[in-house]
């Protein structure tokens, strides 16, 4: 009769026990699939990683590919150089805490978490490509080149060199290949297969576009700028010792009263209206009527050339 309340306790305190037991398996287990507090501000909407999908990231490959690691905050100094002695390449900055990077297949989890990482992830199709691709499902027409083939610019992971690109890109995709960015770190090619998709798809390309549509836009901007303040005193703004570049559907008209000699040309492009428009809203001296419709800076200098095709006609010609 003494021993009986003592058992029932002891059954009550095991009972107890394994129900604690349980709730904290089942937290943890929860915690593991959380997803993380902060989530990656894509074009393609908000996105968050998990540590179920950074696991199996992790181990997923042999070699090194693309993706996006993040972090409980900015990586320190320190973290920086350990993820880099262990070959993980840190790209362009992602909001919140996370970078596109290249990660080796060889680094681990922990490797990876002893430097500050938290989780890591690969790109989905939808958040590599541009969203004029996700809207139309297809190629848009004004990318086409004049022989009807699709022109595209390819944004790279760090891993990936413009060499590698080129090749690869040929001889596993068929593109041709008719520029590179080092700006960009990136390359531009014609798909005559119209094979963007499966490009999208692949993990060593980051981003996907179509070559954009050329059109000729002006608007007046003195108001929303406050040029007017600018140029008063006691700033006294007027570009004076700047000189601006303007690339354009042509050239401006060097002999227009409004530049009083301070366009000079680049290049033997076709004088253009539009192009002279647009000169004389970021420099003429508005000196009909009555200076009512001066420029933003009435006494810049501006070298004017007609538009570049492509990333790497800009870099060429810059």
């Amino acid at each position: 009769m003494v021993t009986y309340p003592h058992w029932r306790s002891r059954v009550a305190f095991i009972v107890a026990s394994l129900a604690a037991i349980a709730v904290f398996v089942i937290v943890r287990t929860q915690a593991a699939d959380s997803p993380s507090p902060h989530p990656l501000k894509l074009r393609s909407g908000d996105r968050y990683l998990t540590a179920v999908e950074s696991e199996s990231f992790v181990k997923s490959a042999a070699t090194t590919r693309g993706g996006v690691i993040q972090f409980e905050s900015i990586p320190s100094d320190a973290d920086r150089k350990g993820l880099k002695s262990l070959g993980v390449i840190l790209g362009s900055y992602l909001p919140d805490n996370a970078f596109i990077a290249s990660i080796p297949g060889s680094v681990s989890a922990s490797q990876l978490s002893a430097h500050g990482v938290k989780w890591a992830g690969s790109l989905a199709v939808t958040d590599k490509i541009a969203e004029a691709l996700a809207v139309y499902g297809s190629t848009p027409d004004w990318c086409l080149d004049k022989n009807g083939i699709p022109r595209f610019s390819l944004g790279l992971f760090p891993h990936v060199t413009l060499e590698g690109a080129d090749a690869f890109v040929a001889a596993e995709y068929g593109a041709i290949v008719i520029g590179t960015s080092k700006l960009g770190h990136s390359i531009e090619v014609a798909l005559p297969t119209d094979n963007w998709q499966e490009l999208a798809a692949d993990d060593r390309i980051l981003w996907v576009e179509p070559f954009w549509p050329r059109v000729a836009h002006n608007n007046s901007n003195r108001t929303n700028v406050n040029a007017d303040a600018a140029q008063a005193v006691p700033y006294s703004l007027s570009g004076v010792g700047v000189t601006v570049g303007e690339w354009d559907e042509g050239r401006a008209d060097p002999a227009h009263a409004d530049f009083g000699g301070r366009v000079i040309s680049a290049d033997a492009s076709a004088i253009s209206t539009h192009s002279t428009h647009v000169a004389g809203t970021v420099m003429g001296a508005g000196a009909s009527p009555s200076f009512t419709y001066k420029g933003m800076a009435p006494l810049a200098i501006l070298l004017t050339h007609q538009w570049w095709f492509s990333g790497s006609e800009m870099e060429t010609e810059y």
